[in-house]
């Protein structure tokens, strides 16, 4: 499954640090890229 353009594993360690906040997650994963 890809969302953001992340892979799971990426989703993954985004949901470990922070939670379930969906929000969170997608700022998380903006910063990486």
């Amino acid at each position: 499954m890809k969302r953001w353009g992340v892979t799971q594993d990426q989703l993954t360690a985004a949901h470990r640090k922070v939670g379930r906040l969906t929000k969170d997650i997608a700022a998380e994963l903006g910063k990486k890229r």
